[in-house]
């Protein structure tokens, strides 16, 4: 998400909000699906490790962009 919309116009606070916000949505509702499966359950904990796995990952990438941008303009 976050590789996404820097390819957009978005400033990088609005792209770190969208990509948690997207991210947590996707959590929820896999745990809430999860909850319907025999053997599976949902649970709060796994949304809150998914949506912090979400923000560092697109902090990585913002990392990763910031250097690939720096690189490019030497």
């Amino acid at each position: 998400l976050m590789a996404l919309f820097s390819t957009y116009n978005i400033n990088e606070k609005n792209r770190i909000i969208s990509t948690v916000i997207i991210g947590a949505i996707y959590a929820i509702s896999d745990e809430f699906h999860q909850s319907f499966i025999s053997g599976r359950s949902g649970q709060v904990s796994d949304i809150f490790l998914d949506t912090l796995g979400v923000t560092v990952g697109g902090l990585f990438i913002l990392l990763i962009i910031k250097i690939v941008d720096k690189i490019r303009k030497q």
